[in-house]
């Protein structure tokens, strides 16, 4: 297992039993559209891919400022260009596989309908690459466990539905610079 994994594991086990035997802090879900951008960053430098997807979170206040949360993109796009590879005319896709983890969120309430909060947290990212060229067709998934950090805002239009926009960065692995772009609902229950 990863060592980033357990650590963030240990510190969410520690923050919150208490919130969870009382279930007096909300729970909530999250939905989210999300812009991922995959940029290759090996020798190649086959460019930059935007695939779409949907984050799927779930989380638990554990303390006045801070969150536990589980997540996982779903239904990824696969956007494809035309590229050189190795002097050949070649046709490359790569699509966001599975992506899904676990982040501490802190958050800051600087009214009660506006919010600011970060994500630190672990993510297990598979990539797939799909290159096509004279003919063939050659597919590789290269899968890593990313540290990531973000930041995002909300905007509660009542007690239970909020709007969502967050930014994260995930630590540059197998030549991939994996970030993304979120907006979405939350939701209390």
């Amino acid at each position: 297992m990863h060592k980033s994994l357990v650590i963030l594991a240990v510190v969410a086990s520690l923050t919150c039993p208490i919130s969870f035997a009382q279930n007096a802090l909300p729970m909530y879900g999250e939905i989210a559209a999300a812009r991922v951008t995959l940029k290759d960053t090996s020798g190649d430098n086959l460019a930059t891919f935007q695939p779409a997807a949907v984050r799927l979170t779930l989380g638990q206040v554990v303390s006045s400022s801070m969150a536990v949360e589980e997540f996982a993109y779903v239904g990824s796009s696969s956007p494809s260009m035309d590229t050189t590879v190795n002097g050949v005319a070649a046709n490359v896709s790569k699509k966001q596989k599975n992506l899904y983890g676990i982040a501490l969120r802190p958050f800051v309430n600087v009214n009660p309908n506006f919010e600011l909060f970060a994500r630190l947290g672990v993510a297990r990212a598979e990539i797939q690459t799909t290159t096509a060229s004279a003919g063939q067709s050659q597919t590789t998934t290269t899968a890593a466990t990313h540290p990531f950090y973000g930041g995002g805002a909300s905007y509660a239009f009542n007690r239970t539905v909020k709007a969502t926009v967050d930014v994260s960065k995930f630590s540059n692995k197998n030549d991939i610079q994996l970030s993304n772009v979120s907006l979405g609902l939350r939701f209390n229950f």
